[in-house]
């Protein structure tokens, strides 16, 4: 007969030899695993995107703005009819300026240092000058409503100046979608005086 005290000692003891041999393995793989090595250099940087295409050159400061230099306008005597009006061809008066610019229009009596915004009524004369445009043309117009002594000659010379400055906002623009104030817009806003012709000359850089 066998044993049956031995056989279960010998089986035993293979299951004690094979946790011990299962548990050192288990140490070994775990001994294996060493620390984490340091992050590699940072790759090559991409080649940098192409520049975008250049926008367009704004415009000169006075692009929207016409002038003419001081002008000689001489009339005569009034006598029966005491009105009379000269005319300035410009063609650079179009259709669009009559509808989108203002006439800022400015006189000089000779002999005299004082410049006259228009339109202006002298108080003892009680004459009249004013000015407005029509196609291709910038008229002076002067009107005498009385009999008394005149503060211009009769008859006489006087300089006329005129400016036509674009008065109508320009269309929006860009991703803002505002309109763009007009030239005369950015005067008044810069605090000029439209009827003061040394602030508008500065402003405008009028010789």
């Amino acid at each position: 007969m066998y044993n049956t005290n031995k056989i279960t000692d010998k089986l035993r003891l293979r299951h004690i030899l094979s946790l011990i041999i299962l548990m050192v393995g288990l140490t070994g793989f775990t001994a294996c695993e060493g620390d984490q090595g340091e992050m590699g250099p940072a790759g090559i940087n991409g080649q940098d995107g192409r520049d975008g295409v250049d926008g367009q050159d704004g415009e000169d400061g006075n692009a929207n703005v016409i002038s003419i230099p001081w002008t000689d306008v001489t009339f005569g005597g009034f006598g029966i009819i005491r009105r009379q009006w000269f005319e300035i061809d410009d063609t650079r008066i179009t259709q669009e300026v009559l509808d989108n610019y203002a006439v800022l229009g400015f006189i000089k009596i000779i002999g005299e240092d004082i410049v006259y915004s228009l339109p202006v009524k002298f108080p003892i004369s009680k004459l009249i000058l004013n000015n407005y445009l029509t196609l291709n043309t910038y008229t002076l117009h002067i009107d005498d409503e009385g009999s008394g002594p005149m503060e211009v000659p009769d008859p006489g010379v006087i300089k006329v100046r005129y400016v036509l400055i674009e008065a109508t906002s320009m269309a929006p623009t860009g991703k803002s979608g505002h309109s763009e104030p007009s030239a005369l817009q950015k005067m008044l806003d810069a605090g000029i005086d439209t009827t003061d012709y040394n602030a508008v000359a500065q402003y405008l850089n009028l010789e």
